[in-house]
């Protein structure tokens, strides 16, 4: 018989080797993983490139077409100025008074037509009742700015 030296070494033994094949294949299922852990990031890393060049082209896309709708203002207001020849040459809008019933903003246009340069200023007032709603223009003021007419100028201010 052996001695219990001799089993107690080889029982040691055996559970060395056990103790190596559970580590190696936990080594074999880390690397396996591992690999696909790669594979995984590297297909996700691409859709994400796919993805960002997509939304790239659709924000691209989306700015030509406003850019065409912008061109194509342009040159119908261009043409509308040189058919009835007024020419706008500043805009500008303040909100005075906002509630959930009314608004009231004021508007200045500034611009010529053929040789006279003119100012207009209103206000303009919108009263929500129920579903309708009432808009308004008050405080109308008209300046033409040419010592030539004077009498239109005094004209028009009234």
């Amino acid at each position: 018989m052996k001695s219990s030296s001799e089993q107690l070494y080889e029982e040691e033994i055996r559970s060395l080797k056990d103790e190596i094949k559970m580590l190696e294949e936990q080594h074999a299922d880390m690397e396996h993983s591992g690999t696909l852990y790669s594979e995984e990031h590297y297909h996700s890393t691409l859709a994400s490139l796919r993805g960002k060049s997509k939304k790239d082209s659709t924000k691209q896309q989306a700015f030509a077409a406003l850019k065409t709708k912008l061109d194509s203002l342009e040159a119908e207001l261009k043409q509308q100025s040189q058919m009835s020849g007024y020419v706008l040459t500043n805009y500008s809008k303040k909100t005075l008074e906002k509630s959930h019933i009314k608004v009231l903003q004021q508007h200045r246009l500034s611009g010529r037509c053929h040789f006279l340069a003119f100012q207009i200023e209103f206000q303009l007032m919108e009263v929500q009742m129920e579903a309708t709603v009432s808009t308004t223009v008050t405080d109308l003021n008209i300046v033409v700015e040419s010592s030539e007419f004077t009498d239109m100028s005094a004209f028009v201010s009234r």
